[in-house]
């Protein structure tokens, strides 16, 4: 078998890639989802609009989503450019991402360590397990595997860098200026070209998702293990010299002798490597501090970031969130699209989770020289989970089983590594743990697909959220959003309610309930619940919205448009807000206005078959006809069975004197509705109008 990967290295990766694509396989049948999809996909005009100069402007500008990841968005729109709205397409891209993701954790850890059965064994256990599930089979989580890959090929190419730039040895910045006799040219220019590469490909996983920013950190953590480049040795690079000397940090070896026929005294050294070590970083930081920057101007000014949970609170949730992602790890049960923020956890349960965590960094620590695979493991599972572990809030949740994406990879590392070490004289050590390794990758190929089949469809999934957490008002709210689409409205409203009673400050259960009671007729309870959602998060356009369509609907013009404008202020790109303030627009005889307003849907949904209608309502007033009839035809061609479209080209093909085209118009718009009077009326007039000029 080794013989065969050393013919054939790619083997391995394939393998895992077709595992990972057998085991996901299921979730192309799934559906999209309506929680997050809507932002990502079925509800976002630019998104399914597909790939153009204005919408990849768009990507690199919009916070839609509360985070700035430009090519998240681009990738979303290329889904849509193949597939269209089509879900299974958007899932077999993000399966096709993950199981490439799998396969690059292997080529990483064996370019890094040379193990190959270990380096298998991680990425197994890695792209198999069920954790993986939220972040490939949720389309809204494609930035999970986006960045992964992107932040994979860094690993890749950072090793490749190091071992161009003479393996273990630090490679100093100004190798990247000019080339030193020590060095020849090509490994430069080599050495040169993997570090870019690998600073392009971390700025590409940053536009992903701005999770991957304690990527530096990772590489000084490989640095020390498997890289081994933690050692005491002097800068190749004056630069890197005179800057260490200028900190304090470079040293003169007085004591040590001078080589015999040496005439000058020995450079300095620097104490530890980590120094040197860490300027070379600096590009990766300087990257990493940028975007987290702009992420967290982007997450205060769309909403996500939480201020409201005390500092203490968060430390508490912080600490426990550690232990329980490592017994999902370890357990992976009950596993739920959103787990409720919970406070005031027991002191018996943050001084053990403290206990817990102070044990394994204390093992990792000492055990440092022996087991350096313990402590690189153990430290990349907790930094790379910093940026999502609750510190600074963002989002309700306490904790979400896509934060594993990247942190598990140091915990799986530490742990097969370790079992190789725990078994390493054992007779027949390769039978056993590779046999013990396959047991376990089958079971969690098993339970990875059952996982799969709970994100099938809202119903499923939301239910099951609810059975297996407790209090988890965002399921009851998007299982009552599904029950209403359903037309099961007494069951959605019992859901709004429940959601509202474990957490009475939930804005948009308080506007989902006031949707239902518009339907109802109860207007004046309607009006209520949206003025508390507003109040409750005074940054939510939809209660704007819909408090203006009650207050059109009942004449209230100047305060319909009132709200519509509240509503686009706070959500610029909202079609609906546009288009009913078009519709207000129209009310007040303000033509002009109103057509801006309806290209200001166009702009986001350009086949919103309504909106063509209404501008061309628009049009007709402003006795602008030609433009109306190719409004009210784009109508039609757009949703052949909309009767009012049919109507009102009628109406201004009558105005024109096509009489046979009019009639033609109305007597589609009938077959559509039958019940349509004013098209009876009209239709009547005109073949009255016809008999009599045949006369």
């Amino acid at each position: 078998m080794n013989e065969l990967i050393r013919r054939q290295p790619l083997l391995p990766g394939a393998v895992l890639f077709a595992a990972v694509l057998w085991t996901f396989w299921p979730a192309v049948h799934n559906d999209f989802v309506g929680y997050d999809d809507p932002v990502y996909v079925t509800g976002n005009g630019h998104v399914q609009q597909g790939l153009s100069w204005k919408n990849v402007c768009w990507a690199f500008s919009t916070g839609e989503g509360g985070n700035w990841h430009p090519l998240t968005w681009l990738s979303h729109m290329s889904d849509c450019e193949l597939f269209g709205v089509s879900p299974w397409g958007h899932h077999l891209v993000s399966i096709v991402f993950h199981a490439l993701n799998v396969a690059l954790v292997f080529v990483m850890l064996r370019n890094a360590t040379g193990a190959t059965w270990r380096s298998f064994a991680v990425a197994a256990f890695f792209g198999l397990h069920p954790l993986r599930v939220e972040s490939v089979a949720w389309i809204a989580e494609r930035k999970d595997v986006l960045s992964g890959f992107f932040f994979l090929l860094t690993l890749i190419a950072y090793t490749k860098y190091v071992s161009s730039a003479g393996g273990n040895e630090v490679q100093s910045l100004t190798s990247f200026v000019k080339s030193t006799t020590e060095v020849r040219r090509s490994e430069v220019q080599s050495s040169r070209l993997w570090y870019g590469m690998s600073l392009i490909l971390f700025a590409f996983g940053l536009l992903c998702k701005p999770m991957v920013v304690t990527l530096p950190f990772i590489l000084l953590l490989l640095d020390y293990w498997p890289l081994r480049r933690w050692k005491v040795q002097s800068p190749k690079s004056e630069f890197v010299r005179k800057l260490l000397k200028w900190f304090g940090l470079l040293v003169a070896p007085s004591h040590t002798p001078l080589e015999e026929g040496v005439n000058e005294k020995p450079p300095g050294f620097v104490k530890s490597a980590a120094v040197q070590l860490w300027v070379e970083k600096i590009p990766f930081f300087v990257l990493a501090l940028s975007f987290s920057i702009v992420t967290m101007v982007v997450q205060r000014r769309g909403g996500a970031m939480s201020l409201a949970i005390p500092f203490a609170g968060r430390v508490e949730n912080a600490v426990v969130s550690y232990c329980r992602y490592i017994g999902k790890i370890f357990f992976p049960d009950h596993l739920a699209f959103f787990y409720p923020y919970q406070s005031g956890w027991t002191l018996g349960a943050i001084v053990s989770a403290i206990v817990l965590l102070a044990v394994l960094s204390t093992v990792g620590i000492l055990w440092r020289r022996q087991y350096p695979y313990l402590l690189t493991g153990w430290l990349w599972f907790i930094g790379a989970l910093i940026p999502v572990i609750g510190l600074v809030q963002v989002g309700e949740q306490a904790l979400a089983d896509r934060y594993t994406y990247l942190p598990s990879m140091g915990l799986l590392i530490a742990l097969v590594w370790g079992a190789h070490e725990l078994t390493r004289g054992w007779r027949f050590q390769g039978g056993i743990c590779g046999s013990f390794a396959a047991v376990m990758a089958v079971v969690c190929a098993v339970k990875t697909r059952d996982q799969i089949g709970i994100w099938k469809d809202n119903q499923t999934l939301f239910a099951h959220a609810i059975a297996v957490t407790s209090n988890n008002y965002i399921a009851h709210n998007n299982l009552g959003a599904t029950l209403e689409r359903e037309g099961r409205l007494e069951e959605a409203m019992a859901q709004f309610r429940q959601a509202i009673a474990e957490k009475p400050d939930y804005a948009q259960a308080h506007r989902n309930l006031g949707v239902q009671l518009e339907h109802r007729g109860e207007s004046t309870k309607a009006m209520a619940e949206f003025r508390e959602a507003i109040r409750l998060d005074p940054s939510y356009a939809d209660p704007h919205n819909d408090l203006g369509g009650l207050y059109k609907a009942q004449g209230r013009l100047n305060e319909a448009v009132e709200e519509f404008e509240q509503a686009l202020k706070r959500k610029p790109d909202f079609a609906d807000a546009h288009f009913n303030l078009g519709l207000a627009y129209v009310r007040k005889g303000l033509f002009d206005a109103a057509i801006r307003e309806q290209l200001a849907v166009l702009e986001v949904q350009p086949n919103r078959a309504d909106a063509h209608n209404n501008l061309g309502v628009a049009f007709d007033n402003l006795g602008r006809s030609d433009e109306a009839i190719g409004e009210y035809l784009e109508a039609i061609r757009l949703e052949p069975g909309y009767a009012r479209a049919r109507f009102n080209l009628g109406v201004a093909l009558s105005h024109k004197g096509a009489v046979t085209q009019a009639i033609e118009q109305f007597q589609k718009a009938l077959k559509s509705n039958p019940d349509y009077r004013e098209a009876w009326t009209n239709l009547n007039a005109l073949l009255e109008m016809q008999k009599t000029a045949g006369k």
